[in-house]
This record gives structure tokens, C-alpha cells and sequence, in this order.
């Protein structure tokens, strides 16, 4: 699932947060537990309110 998420979100598409647990069929409690295991693994994510995206600050790599 974290390998979906990080995809989306270099592809700078994800949506809000609802509509990106919707696309990946889970809930939102679960996606920020998600997104919260991608920044313990040295993900820098913030989410645009202009482009409605998550998006990454550094140059995440995650390789599953």
C-alpha cells in the first residue's frame, strides 16, 4: 500500500485527502497512518491546497 501512495504522490496526483483514501480503498485514519509511515521513512509530504495534491519537499526515493 505505501508503494501505491508514493506513486500518487510523485505523480502529483492525489487529491484531497478523502478523494486519495477513496482511490486507494482504504480510509483516511488509515491513510495518515500511511503517509505517517513515508515521513518516518524520510519523506518530507505537505499537501497543496491550490494543486489538491500531496506532494514531496525532498527527493523521496522508496523502492518496494
Amino acid at each position: 500500500m505505501v508503494g501505491r501512495l508514493h506513486q500518487f504522490i510523485k505523480r502529483k496526483g492525489t487529491g484531497c485527502h478523502r478523494a486519495f483514501a477513496k482511490r486507494l480503498g482504504i480510509s483516511v485514519s488509515a491513510l495518515y497512518r500511511h503517509l505517517d509511515t513515508l515521513k518516518n521513512l524520510g519523506a518530507e509530504i505537505e499537501y497543496s491546497t491550490d494543486s489538491k495534491t500531496y506532494y514531496y519537499l525532498n527527493n523521496f526515493e522508496f523502492n518496494f
